[in-house]
């Protein structure tokens, strides 16, 4: 049924509508400041900023075959360890489930880490070179894995 009030229709349930139509635009602005402040955005970039740095440690550990290129590689292992002291410092801020998978995945990222360390620390003049970059990485792997 449609009621007419001064050659305005409404519907009949109009008090319910203008609920739901309020209700929307509450849920919607609380959205909207849940992303503007940075809740939504804040956990995504701390994962790929995780994930990324996962990948340069990778990268930068596979990549070293002597001294000079383990030399080579600090300030890369540098970069990663101070982008993961950055996440870790702001871990307690973000959502659960994010938590969560940056907990997971820092999991499935140690053993890898750790056999790639061993492999090219038994290369003879890296070990010393790395080893401050890799105990960095090393404490933030620990802060992220919720030790």
């Amino acid at each position: 049924m449609v009621l007419h009030h001064r050659g305005v229709f409404f519907p009949s349930d109009f008090s319910n509508y203008m609920k739901n139509v309020f209700l929307s635009l509450f849920l919607t602005g609380a959205f909207l400041a849940i992303v503007g402040c940075g809740g939504a955005t804040a956990g995504l970039d701390a994962v790929k900023s995780v994930t990324g740095s996962f990948g340069d440690i990778t990268s930068a550990l596979s990549g070293i075959t002597d001294k000079a290129s383990a030399e080579g590689a600090v300030s890369q292992l540098e970069g990663a360890g101070n982008a993961l002291s950055g996440v870790a410092g702001k871990l307690d801020s973000l959502p659960a489930p994010i938590k969560e998978k940056i907990t997971g995945s820092v999991g499935d990222f140690q053993g890898k880490f750790d056999g790639l360390v061993e492999k090219v620390s038994a290369i003879p003049g890296v070990g010393g070179v790395i080893q401050g970059p890799i105990d960095n990485i090393k404490t933030q792997l620990t802060a992220l894995a919720g030790g």
